[in-house]
């Protein structure tokens, strides 16, 4: 009897030093494209709820790009689903905007153009298509597409 006591207690003692030693093991967890392109929406949405003008959201969305810059957490999926989700809310605002009768300054029309430029070129480094993209930034691929070919065609006032 004294023999089971004593071997199960020595292997309670085992198992709990295995679990001690997992729970000392590195957590590393892999980001997809998509759970990069998620977290970009997630910094655009934060971006959207505390502010109501374009250029606050303009300066949230850019501070935002720079902080993870800065510690070198800037995937280009990330600023994907950052300049992307923040390229249809500006849309949504220059239109509103528009709307209620006000003029859009130069200085929105080149925050949009240079937002499209930069969805446009990590769109081809990340082979991301617009059906994809548009899962991410609240926009179906319609609506996607008719951002990207506003802002391409956007002149100068």
């Amino acid at each position: 009897m004294r023999v089971w006591v004593g071997i199960s207690l020595l292997s309670l003692v085992m198992c709990g030093t295995a679990l001690a030693e997992d729970l000392n093991a590195p957590a590393q967890k892999t980001p997809t494209i998509a759970t990069e392109m998620q977290r970009g929406h997630n910094v655009t949405a934060e971006c959207i709820a505390r502010t109501q003008y374009w250029d606050d959201l303009s300066d949230c969305v850019e501070g935002a790009e720079q902080l993870e810059n800065r510690n070198n957490a800037d995937t280009d999926a990330f600023q994907l689903g950052l300049f992307g989700s923040a390229l249809v809310k500006l849309t949504e605002l220059e239109q509103r905007a528009l709307d209620k009768g006000d003029t859009i300054g130069k200085f929105m029309i080149l925050t949009g153009k240079q937002w499209y430029f930069t969805v446009a070129e990590l769109q081809t480094k990340t082979g991301v298509s617009d059906r994809q993209l548009s899962d991410f930034v609240d926009a179906f691929p319609a609506k996607l597409k008719a951002i990207k070919e506003h802002w391409a065609s956007h002149v100068l006032p």
